[in-house]
């Protein structure tokens, strides 16, 4: 196992548990993990750059870091809305217990986690320019994965919190004069950081889950849109689909293919297929404690805990148990709304089984209900006992689902190495495909109001699942965040931010969500700054963002 470097020197809410000692900040540093030892070397630095993708691990694993991390970036958005086992309740249903202060431990999970990730990169950075490199290729990688993360972690602050710090040099030690700096600021040195990503990141990734030249063009393609610089985004966006080693999947592969009641949208999903196609530009590896931390499938510990999350409680309804022919045991933290599902027209791949749990037959002999009965079924309350609108048997994409051993037809065993009875699973995960991509392409067309182009833009993905193809009539930004929810839902993207940057956040939330739309107002489309943070930036005013005094 490759041993990764975690230098994380301590900003904002970490700054309390260094003192203030001048004597020992200018004091020269011996300890191996300080960046003047560990980044004199190719290695040292280089391995400062894999700790990077250990930061990201950070919003999967340990505890409820996801449960609290998708209810700011995910929830109380038009189409996720809290299951049967509610979570994060204030965030999720913007109640008015909502606030900088009150909801502080949650925000204060992803305030840090992208600062701790900005100024480990910008180390990286700043050290690699006064290094004498022996191996360019690997300090043009090193830099690559800098840039990259310091402008991922700009970019999800920029627009989920607005007028937020930057970290354009070094922070170490205790600094409490932090500033806001204006967002169209912050998006300028986002996409300078991209480009420069974009330039040195390798054509093909070193190894699974490692960043490409292509995953850093889809990026700035993201922030380019994000500033309303829509030809630029459209040539970004055109630079990562015209990438010879990256292509949408057409055609049926992996693990599962021989299964016939599967579909091409649906092995994309399959375990070890990831990483076996050239759709993913970056993939969450689940199982390579190179990049990322092992998963454990035991009961606790740690692993992602997708099914915890986004599987409903299914169990708790009568003639149901836990088992992996139903994805696994699911907590029903999250779930889609109503509306969600009524994006799926007819034949549309996505919106049916197998790509998404639909029906629910008896595993179980309870009262009057015997193994077998069909108990739900979605489209048809003629053929179900329960509700459609039945919390607990909301149809969910199988995107995460607990594996099952192939040699059993019933799907009932575990595979090997999957321990039935948890909430978490061994598969990887997206955090962008190429399929994203053509639909910030559509839109950065459509902004140049040329709907023809972004129609067939559109259609790329639609094809591949077999969806009906649309007019250029039909082209809206609406359609577009309808298609990228239809695709998307679940996988590695913020939809507030979706939400947050077209300005169609109180619209949509008002529109689709039961539990967030009768509270929802203009304050929410930027997320409270941590109220320790202004507390703790004493020497400068950090301002809290419009109504959340």
């Amino acid at each position: 196992m490759k041993k990764k470097l975690k230098y994380i020197t301590l900003l904002f809410s970490l700054l309390a548990v260094i003192a203030c000692n001048d004597d020992y900040l200018n004091e020269e540093p011996r300890s191996f993990l300080s960046p003047e030892v560990t980044y004199a070397t190719d290695g040292g630095l280089a391995s400062g750059a894999v700790g990077l993708y250990d930061e990201i691990g950070y919003l999967f694993y340990g505890g409820t870091n996801w449960e609290d991390i998708w209810a700011i970036t995910n929830g109380a958005t038009d189409f996720n809305q809290m299951g049967l086992q509610k979570t994060v309740i204030p965030i999720n249903s913007l109640n008015t217990e909502y606030g900088p202060a009150t909801s502080e431990s949650s925000l204060i999970k992803l305030w840090a986690h992208y600062y701790r990730l900005a100024n480990n990169a910008t180390t990286i950075i700043e050290f690699s320019a006064n290094h004498d490199w022996q191996d360019d290729d690997l300090r043009k990688q090193t830099e690559g994965e800098a840039y990259y993360f310091r402008g991922h972690a700009h970019f999800f602050l920029t627009m989920l919190w607005g007028d937020v710090p930057v970290v354009r040099e070094i922070t170490s030690g205790v600094k409490l004069d932090f500033a806001n700096s204006p967002k169209a600021q912050n998006l300028a040195y986002v996409i300078e950081d991209f480009q420069k990503a974009a330039e040195l990141l390798p054509s093909v990734a070193s190894q699974a889950g490692r960043l490409s030249k292509a995953t850093g063009y889809h990026m700035l393609a993201y922030a380019y849109l994000s500033a309303k610089d829509y030809a630029n985004a459209e040539t970004a966006a055109l630079a990562a689909i015209n990438d010879p080693n990256h292509s949408l999947v057409t055609q049926r592969f992996g693990s599962k293919s021989n299964i016939p009641e599967g579909n091409v949208f649906w092995d994309l999903f399959q375990l070890d297929n990831h990483n076996n196609n050239a759709e993913g530009l970056w993939v969450f590896q689940n199982g390579n404690a190179e990049l990322f931390r092992q998963y454990l499938p035991a009961s606790g510990g740690d692993h992602f805990r997708g099914p915890r999350m986004l599987i409903p409680r299914y169990e708790s309804a009568n003639g149901l148990v836990a088992s992996t022919q139903y994805g696994g045991r699911g907590f029903g933290r999250n779930s889609p709304t109503m509306g969600w599902y009524g994006l799926f027209e007819s034949g549309d791949l996505r919106g049916e089984y197998p790509c998404m749990q639909t029906f629910w037959v008896a595993n179980e002999n309870r009262g009057n209900i015997s193994i077998g009965d069909t108990l739900y079924v979605f489209g048809h309350p003629e053929k179900s006992i329960y509700p459609q609108d039945d919390i607990r048997l909301r149809p969910f994409p199988t995107k995460w689902n607990k594996e099952y051993d192939t040699s059993d037809p019933t799907k009932a065993t575990p595979h090997p190495e999957e321990e039935a009875y948890t909430g978490s699973t061994i598969r990887d995960h997206y955090l962008i495909r190429l399929a994203e991509t053509y639909l910030i392409l559509a839109e950065a067309q459509h902004m140049q109001s040329r709907n023809d182009e972004a129609a067939e833009s559109i259609n790329v993905v639609r094809r591949r699942s077999n969806a009906r193809e649309i007019s250029e009539d039909e082209v809206s930004v609406d359609f577009i965040l309808d298609e990228k929810a239809r695709e998307l839902w679940g996988e590695g993207f913020s939809r507030k931010v979706e939400l947050f940057r077209t300005g169609k956040y109180v619209e949509r939330v008002k529109q689709y969500n039961p539990e967030a739309g009768p509270n929802v107002t203009e304050k929410h489309t930027l997320i409270p700054i941590p109220q320790s943070e202004i507390n703790l930036n004493s020497e400068a005013e950090l301002v809290q963002n419009p109504g959340w005094n």
